[in-house]
């Protein structure tokens, strides 16, 4: 009787039996437990870490299109294109500059020609401007332009009567005004740009 009151004592007062499954259960959510907080930490430090914002110019458009910054360069590069297109055509007709209109070229093979109207009644000029458009508000004989022969510059000289505007500036009679490679010169309401060919000019 006293063995059996000693084994009931220990019963009371020893843990309860665990089966070992049931322990490797409890470790494996331990190890959960432990790597939860982890994984959130490395999705809040993801988060907060800056991301860089493209540029506008960058971003790409829709349909392919390239942003403002590659289109400005594809622009000059068909502009320098364009323009020696344009030397070479110059210089196959002989021409240090031209006038473009929007009907109309006319290239200047002289460093002095002039500007103005052709009359039935016997007024000729090298540049007749009545072949852009009407030309009633053109003085038959409105200007010449001319290449300085030492600086190389071109000038518009007013002859005529009616207003004359060189990159809306007004040229009044009797006065001139330097023409840049791509000026715009307006002539009793005909509108020309004006471009140097500079592959003929020393």
């Amino acid at each position: 009787e006293g063995g059996d009151g000693g084994d009931g004592a220990r019963g009371e007062g020893a843990a309860p039996e665990t089966s070992g499954a049931d322990e490797e259960e409890r470790g494996a959510k331990r190890e959960r437990d432990e790597e939860a907080p982890e994984a959130g930490g490395a999705a809040a430090e993801e988060a907060a870490r800056p991301t860089k914002t493209p540029k506008p110019a960058d971003l790409p458009l829709p349909g392919g299109g390239i942003g403002g910054s590659q289109k400005l360069e594809r622009v000059k590069e068909l502009e320098k294109t364009a323009l020696s297109a344009f030397c070479r055509q110059c210089t196959r007709k002989g021409a240090l500059a031209c006038l473009v209109g929007k009907k109309a070229v006319f290239y200047l093979s002289r460093p002095e020609v002039s500007v103005g109207r052709s009359t039935k009644g016997g007024c000729s000029v090298d540049v007749d401007l009545s072949a852009e458009g009407p030309s009633s508000k053109v003085s038959r004989q409105q200007g010449m332009i001319r290449l300085h022969p030492t600086s190389g510059d071109f000038y518009f000289q007013n002859y005529g009567r009616r207003k004359v505007w060189v990159n809306n500036q007004v040229v009044p009679h009797k006065r001139r005004s330097v023409l840049e490679n791509g000026s715009l010169l307006d002539v009793g309401g005909l509108s020309f740009l004006f471009l140097v060919n500079r592959h003929a000019l020393p």
